[in-house]
């Protein structure tokens, strides 16, 4: 949580920075792990608005939107991320992350964005 204050007085203190796209890219991505999806979905559109780019982003929309079972929005996420970065895979995502998140979370994330997107990948 000392995470989630200091990028909130990050955004705070520089509204207008360049940089904003990143601090709301690490607020979606804290508030994925703390399980808040609706925030993390709201602040990694925000991040989206300043970097359309921010693949980030699009991939805590894809499993936030998949957490919560809304396989449409889950879907655009991963399509946006594929016409960023043709051949993408999560699976190259997931792995680094589970020495910082644990295990289970990884493996609920990946069964929720595999089951609602048509996006292939193997999370070992």
């Amino acid at each position: 949580e000392g995470a989630l204050a200091a990028c909130e007085k990050g955004l705070r203190s520089t509204p207008r920075d360049q940089r904003g796209s990143w601090l709301y890219d690490a607020l979606g991505h804290i508030y994925f792990f703390l399980g808040q999806y609706e925030k993390a979905i709201d602040v990694s559109h925000r991040a989206l608005l300043h970097d359309p780019s921010l693949f980030g982003a699009m991939v805590t929309l894809a499993c936030a939107n998949a957490q919560l079972g809304r396989q449409d929005d889950a879907q655009r996420a991963v399509d946006r991320l594929v016409a960023y970065i043709p051949g993408f895979s999560l699976a190259a995502v997931f792995p680094p992350v589970t020495i910082v998140i644990g295990p289970m979370k990884v493996a609920s994330s990946a069964a929720a964005v595999r089951a609602a997107t048509a996006l292939p990948f193997q999370v070992d």
